[in-house]
This record gives C-alpha cells, sequence and structure tokens, in this order.
C-alpha cells in the first residue's frame, strides 16, 4: 500500500494507519521511521553490489572477446 500509492515513509506512523493495523493484523509491529530507512539503505547496497558483479562480469567478457578476436586476425 505505502510503495504502491507512493506515500511517504512517514505515513505509517500516523494514528490512523497505527489503528488500522492494529485491527487487521494484531500480531504486526510497525518498524520506526529510522528501521525503514535502514531497510531502504540495505536493499539499496544490495542493488549496487549486483549492478558492480553485473559490470565486472561484462567486462570479462568482453575482455575475452577481445583476445579471442586477436588471435583470428
Amino acid at each position: 500500500m505505502i510503495i504502491v500509492d507512493e506515500l511517504p515513509f512517514s505515513f505509517v506512523e500516523k494514528e490512523g494507519f497505527k489503528n488500522f493495523m492494529r485491527v487487521t493484523m494484531p500480531q504486526f509491529h510497525i518498524p520506526s521511521l529510522i528501521r525503514a530507512w535502514i531497510w531502504q539503505i540495505a536493499l539499496l547496497i544490495v542493488c549496487l553490489n549486483r549492478v558492480w558483479i553485473m559490470c565486472l562480469l561484462l567486462q570479462l567478457i568482453m575482455l575475452v572477446l577481445m583476445m579471442l578476436l586477436e588471435r583470428n586476425v
């Protein structure tokens, strides 16, 4: 709901959302804004690591292709 509707993370700290969650799912504990930011930063780091790995793989592939092309010339 928060992400799909592009609501700010502070939305979960409002009393209306807290009451809604208490009624619909009492065992759910709403994370603090700081914890939500920490999760976002961790997700960003994971994504950046994946991009970095893909860049390294592409560089390796390009290097191998260049070596193969030099042999055939």
